[in-house]
């Protein structure tokens, strides 16, 4: 189970408490600031309207009871909330009514204002059901992508990140858990899948109990309940668990009254939280019910992290236009400029056009305009819609073999190795080509890379998970870190060895020097696909997996071509 480099806890948060009756007040003001809380304590509405327009501070929680003595006028902690409200309107603070009326127009007044909970004095308990709503809600706040804190931290793992469900993980380990430490204090527990695959992501606190989960099945039945829109959190059965009396131990009272709900699904990949139960040396242990945290959690706390993942996937946007924008505009003046100096130097006489040094660098120009030209095109097709392709089905089986008979004919020995029925694709043929014998390229250049007795292959793998078509592309030489892989996909990263001999490419293969670079834009930019590394997938110690994917391929046509 990863445990990854999370820190140890998030930033505490803030709780304001709006209550007349001094020695209530003061014993929630104390037992909230015992469980980690910034706490900050008020009488009357007066109060709070001097600290708010003098202080910058931000609030996450407000607790508000609803009558109070105010000798200026007549008002509730309903308006001293709504004061607070106003003052950070762009990620308001959870507000919770903790009275003694339980009338139908304090209700009502109530979700008038737009209060988050309401809870009765009288309710058994009602202290620790008061603490646990705090807790709950500054967790759904904390996580809200519009925090600044939080936002950094996407943009960071968006710039970082290898595919994703390296994405998936950071976020869950460097996001999601710190803010569950801060806020409920109990280990955590998720499980990422990507297709049939269900990984366990531990919280430091949590170290052990994936030797008793059935991850993989508890998973399907965590999103099965969600299909038929249960509100409830999962708790586990005794088939949900590898244990017998005998294996008993700490690790495994932890998934007992744990709570299970969902968190994101897109496409193939699924995202889960589990909150355990505290140690049992815990002070507090007794009212941090998990089920109940679950419970509370089950209808707000997706939200924050769909909108999450969201903000992810715009920022990348951003990151790849501006990076593409600013190669188009380089490889264009670069190569025109070259080509005109080019171009000077023979009709001076001060070059030989038979020289080789001229022909490198006039392939380098050419190259280098024809990318920037490719690259405005793309720009330009994403920022009309405009789809430039023909709309014929492009099969995956003819293009691979095209791309590789290239490839052999500069004189590469490894043998190509293909599995899977072949794919009808939307994508043109000549973008499927161009990134396909990009992605071969370098794949192929690493054979003396390849340790001794390892296959002397590239093997290309067709399927689809979950309706989108797939083509995976593996070798078997020694493996690069998580780190240079990234790099690989950069602009300009010369990732394979270009060949003199590139007659059979001509003008409609651009992008010799920037080759995976240009697969990769490729796919995303105009066919709305993904380039993802999966190298760590891979249970081998050596070798490198890429994949490329469609999703917006037809299931229908995806069914006819495996049938």
């Amino acid at each position: 189970m990863s445990t990854g480099t999370a820190p140890a806890v998030a930033t505490a948060k803030n709780v304001w408490i709006v209550e007349n009756n001094e020695s209530l007040r003061l014993s929630q003001m104390l037992n909230l600031e015992e469980r980690g809380f910034n706490v900050r304590g008020f009488e009357n509405r007066d109060q709070v309207r001097q600290v708010v327009s003098e202080s910058p501070e931000e609030v996450d929680v407000a607790v508000l009871d609803i009558n109070l003595e105010d000798k200026a006028e007549t008002t509730t902690g309903l308006d001293a909330g709504e004061d607070i409200v106003k003052n950070q309107p762009a990620l308001p603070p959870k507000r919770i009514v903790y009275s003694d009326h339980t009338g139908a127009e304090y209700y009502e007044a109530a979700t008038k204002s737009g209060v988050d909970d309401y809870i009765p004095k009288a309710t058994p308990n009602g202290d620790i059901v008061l603490y646990n709503q705090v807790r709950t809600a500054g967790l759904v706040r904390a996580l809200s992508p519009v925090r600044t804190e939080i936002s950094e931290k996407i943009e960071r793992i968006a710039e970082q990140s290898l595919n994703r469900v390296d994405e998936a993980r950071k976020i869950c380990l460097e996001v999601i858990a710190p803010e569950v430490d801060a806020c409920l204090d109990v280990p955590c527990i998720f499980l990422l899948s990507r297709g049939p695959k269900t990984e366990i992501l531990g919280h430091k606190n949590a170290a052990g109990v994936e030797a008793f989960l059935k991850a993989a099945q508890v998973q399907d039945k965590i999103f099965a309940e969600k299909e038929k829109q249960d509100t409830k959190p999962l708790s586990l059965s005794p088939e949900d668990l590898n244990a017998s009396l005998e294996d008993v131990n700490d690790s495994f009272a932890q998934l007992e009254r744990s709570g299970f709900l969902p968190l994101f699904e897109e496409d193939d990949q699924r995202l889960s939280i589990g909150i355990l139960s505290a140690p049992l040396d815990d002070y507090f242990w007794e009212e941090k019910d998990p089920l109940h945290f679950a419970r509370n959690l089950i209808r707000e706390l997706p939200e924050p992290i769909v909108k999450q993942f969201k903000y992810l996937a715009h920022v990348k946007a951003i990151i790849e236009n501006t990076k593409l924008k600013h190669t188009s505009e380089f490889c264009l003046y670069v190569g025109e400029t070259q080509i005109n100096a080019l171009a000077e130097s023979l009709e001076e006489r001060e070059i030989e056009a038979n020289n080789a040094c001229f022909r490198r660098l006039k392939r380098l120009a050419d190259d280098l305009r024809r990318t920037g030209i490719e690259f405005s095109r793309l720009i330009e097709a994403s920022r009309t819609e405009t789809d430039i392709g023909d709309g014929k089905k492009t099969s995956a089986d003819e293009v691979i073999n095209e791309a590789w008979d290239m490839i052999k004919s500069r004189g590469n020995t490894l043998e190509l190795r293909q599995s899977g029925p072949d794919l009808e694709l939307t994508i043109p043929r000549r973008d499927l080509l161009v990134a396909a014998l990009r992605m071969l390229e370098w794949l192929a250049q690493r054979q003396d890379k390849i340790p001794s007795g390892a296959p002397r292959a590239v093997e290309v793998v067709y399927g689809n998970e979950r309706g989108h078509a797939a083509i995976s592309f593996k070798d078997h030489s020694r493996r690069l870190g998580g780190q240079i892989r990234r790099r690989l996909f950069e602009p300009f990263t010369q990732g394979t060895t270009t060949s003199a001999n590139t007659k059979n490419q001509g003008d409609t293969q651009p992008g010799l020097y920037l080759p995976l670079y240009l697969a990769k834009t490729l796919l995303t930019v105009k066919n709305h696909g993904s380039l993802e590394d999966c190298t760590d997938e891979l249970k081998s110690e050596h070798g490198h997996c890429f994949v490329f994917t469609f999703p917006n391929e037809d299931r229908k046509s995806l069914a006819a071509s495996a049938g």
